[in-house]
């Protein structure tokens, strides 16, 4: 594959390094949680997750899918790309004060006597930290900068871990610094990478109306597409808690989030293939992209299931121990489903680079009616197992019908997405040979 001028990278090499940096990530998040779990204990950690989780589902709320609207107006519209920088701004500051509202409101509902004033004083400036690399995130997708953007995921949260060891176990500062780690570790990210921003596209409040009238509509579009997604993910956990006991609800969520890392890889693709696609003229060459990356997803995942099919039932007692001996069916009996829906996730990456999240809902709305349909039926009847295979069906479903999505609006085919030819051969072996010489 031809590495377009002006571009620093290779196609792998941006898929590399975005999965390194989801792993790295990944590592410090959980080595995060061990430090504070031991040093804070049971119940100071809980009110520690309790107060985090307010924070994040705050975030999620407001951010209204900014970030993929930010990916696609900055491909789409070089020229204009200092404008939509300062919208995406704009939309930052307005956002963060939504954030705090529905934090402080939520802090208020819930009355929880452990919270207190210093500790939500504390927690309430980490959202338009959090929401700001977030969208900052989006912004260098969207220049097409995947390094830039990959360090705002990966250093947040290995300065959080550095920092807790120094706050929480060294200085023995409690909630509070667990709380200060993050706090200060976001903020130090944030303003390094917004005053690089600002010095090169500089800073207009408020921006043009139509921007961000352009950048918020868009990025509503996506964030509903993205509630559906989440809606797929979490109902047959939702449906679990209230049709089986609490134990099998644990079984079945390490389970799925066992199966889940299947994910890892596909996901570093559909990133760099949704910015490439924002950012790329020739239309064919994009479709070329997609389709090398679905079978190269597509076969790393089929590879990456068998593997995982066969160590379950070592590896879940091993690390998580004997307790939880259960949750090794519901892997082998979900990783079908998620497999497939690989599929899924690097073809509504194309089109969401295209600015077209609609699309996607013409095969999430069936799947999520079919998804709550068989869990209300197998749920009852076969447990963890039963909404493992309602999972199963809900997500080829989906896949099926965005496959045809699909090849109807890039004008693609099922032989071209699937088999692979002589050309795909040598794509990857000069991608490769790239690769070992960078």
């Amino acid at each position: 594959m031809t590495k377009l001028p002006g571009r620093k990278r290779s196609l792998l090499h941006d898929i590399a390094g975005v999965f390194s940096g989801n792993v790295a990530a990944m590592v410090a998040v959980l080595l995060t949680n061990i430090v504070l779990s031991r040093t804070l204990g049971p119940a100071n950690y809980g009110v520690y997750t309790s107060l985090l989780a307010v924070l994040l589902i705050s975030v999620s709320i407001v951010q209204l899918g900014i970030t993929r609207s930010a990916v696609f107006h900055l491909g789409q519209n070089p020229a204009q790309r200092p404008t939509v920088v300062h919208a995406v701004f704009n939309l930052w500051i307005i956002t963060s004060v939504a954030g705090v509202f529905i934090s402080l409101l939520a802090v208020a509902v819930l009355n929880n006597g452990n919270f207190t004033w210093p500790m939500v004083a504390l927690a309430l400036p980490v959202i338009p930290m959090i929401l700001g690399n977030v969208y900052l995130g989006g912004v260098f997708l969207g220049l097409e900068e995947i390094r830039q953007s990959n360090r705002l995921y990966y250093l947040p949260a290995t300065l959080t871990f550095l920092l807790s060891i120094l706050m929480v176990w060294w200085l023995d500062w409690g909630v509070a610094g667990a709380l200060g780690a993050a706090l200060v570790s976001s903020s130090l990210v944030f303003g390094v990478t917004f005053f690089q921003l600002v010095k090169r596209f500089g800073w207009v409040f408020p921006a043009p109306g139509d921007m961000l009238v352009k950048v918020s509509r868009l990025g509503v579009m996506y964030a509903f597409t993205f509630m559906l997604l989440q809606l797929n993910y979490k109902a047959d956990v939702l449906l679990l808690q209230k049709l089986r006991p609490a134990a099998e609800v644990g079984f079945y969520s390490l389970g799925v989030s066992v199966s889940e890392q299947l994910w890892l890889i596909p996901f570093a693709m559909g990133m760099v293939l949704m910015s490439r696609t924002a950012n790329e003229a020739n239309r064919e060459l994009s479709a070329r992209r997609t389709a090398l990356l679905v079978k190269g997803g597509l076969a790393l995942s089929i590879v990456g299931s068998v593997v995982l099919w066969f160590a379950v039932p070592v590896l879940i007692p091993l690390v998580f121990g004997s307790d939880f001996v259960a949750s090794v069916g519901v892997v082998q009996a979900i990783v079908p489903g998620i497999v497939v829906f690989v599929v899924f996730r690097l073809l509504e990456s194309h089109l969401a680079g295209l600015g077209k999240p609609w699309l996607a809902l013409w095969a999430l709305v069936p799947s999520l009616v079919i998804n709550l349909g068989l869990n209300l039926w197998l749920i009852p009847r076969y447990g963890a197992l039963g909404a493992a295979w309602a999972t199963n069906i809900s997500y080829s479903a989906a896949t099926l019908v965005y496959i045809l999505i699909y090849i109807r609006h890039t004008k693609s085919s099922i032989r071209h997405l699937f088999i692979p030819s002589a050309t795909d051969w040598q794509q990857v072996f000069e991608m490769v040979k790239r690769f070992r010489k960078r």
